[in-house]
């Protein structure tokens, strides 16, 4: 199990470098704007795991997730988000509302009670946060709520959540 994370964790880094190649992202530090770069980190919560986000423009970015479950599952996540920064003003950096629609797969094999079982799950989310923009730091912190619908193998309703951030490079 922990060989298959591992590979997992390497692809994902590996898309990323390729998806960033290919936008011609590049790093802006000395700024601090986290809206040309990639962010990378991590969210902790149910799932917790790999968090990677991309702006496309000032209000809108594509995220995606490797992350695992505490009863030994894992899954990938992407979504696409639309921003606001205009409810909640502060004095210092930027304080942005988001939500969107996105997908999820997830993967499972456990053994309880001596019961073996192994499985896959496909279906639709809509992550609902909050994102802090640091001034002057290409950092952000988050927090989201993501309702989710499962699909295949079966119909049904879950639920996730966490903290995390990311720093843009």
């Amino acid at each position: 199990m922990k060989k298959i994370v591992l590979l997992a964790v390497v692809l994902l880094l590996f898309s990323v470098s390729v998806f960033a190649k290919k936008l011609n992202v590049q790093v802006n530090v000395s700024t601090g704007s986290i809206y040309d770069g990639i962010g990378v980190g991590f969210l902790a919560g149910s799932p917790s795991g790999l968090s990677v986000k991309k702006f496309l423009t000032h209000d809108t970015a594509i995220q995606g997730s490797l992350s695992w479950y505490y009863y030994g599952a894992f899954g990938l996540s992407f979504d696409y988000l639309f921003h606001n920064f205009n409810i909640i003003k502060v004095e210092k950096g930027e304080l942005g509302l988001y939500f969107g629609p996105g997908v999820f797969l997830s993967m499972y094999y456990m053994t309880y009670y001596g019961y073996t079982s192994g499985g896959f799950g496909v279906g639709l989310r809509v992550p609902l946060g909050a994102c802090y923009h640091f001034e002057n730091y290409p950092i952000d912190i988050f927090t989201e709520i993501a309702p989710s619908i499962n699909v295949v193998p079966s119909f049904g309703f879950g639920f996730g959540g966490g903290v995390g951030a990311r720093y843009y490079f």
